[in-house]
């Protein structure tokens, strides 16, 4: 360009999502919508079949799920784009939580099953040290510490990749 700008965005080739992240992606766009339709509607536009700007008419004034597939990918793609970057600057995008229907005795009970784990890894080489918690249950319930390859649907404590206190407050 005349003004001597040379666009360098950061190259994301390399960044492929999981498909945890794929939902995330999906959810994000879907509430991209949500926020865009919202925003409209506040402004008095209204849904029709088709566009009138004039008159503040919108076909994509739908449920998400009601969208042509076109404009789908359009909000995905942006999304997409935007969790590939942080994910290229080193961003670790998981979810903090995972529910599930079950692990183990609890599928026998059909409860559901919260996991939460540390956003963070810490590393303790010296001195004391401890670990904390609230417990906002009075329903059975799993604490300790894992290692970070454990897999979330093991039951808790169920191998050498961590040690679990078991019980109820």
């Amino acid at each position: 360009m005349s003004n001597g700008f040379k666009p360098a965005p950061l190259d994301l080739n390399h960044v492929k999502l999981t498909p945890n992240q794929n939902q995330l992606v999906e959810k994000l766009a879907e509430n991209g919508h949500n926020v865009w339709a919202r925003d409209r509607v506040r402004q008095g536009w209204t849904y029709s079949i088709v566009q009138d700007i004039m008159n503040k008419r919108n076909p994509r004034l739908v449920p998400y799920n009601l969208l042509d597939e076109r404009t789908k990918k359009t909000n995905r793609d942006s999304v997409n784009n935007a969790v590939r970057t942080l994910i290229g600057y080193g961003y670790n995008i998981e979810p903090p939580d995972q529910e599930s229907t079950g692990l183990g005795l609890d599928d026998v009970r059909g409860d559901k099953v919260r996991i939460f784990r540390a956003e963070k890894s810490y590393a303790v080489t010296s001195g004391k040290w401890y670990f904390e918690f609230e417990a906002v249950t009075t329903e059975e319930m799993r604490v300790g510490w894992a290692r970070p390859n454990v897999r979330a649907d093991n039951e808790l404590g169920a191998d050498e990749l961590a040690w679990v206190f078991n019980g109820k407050t």
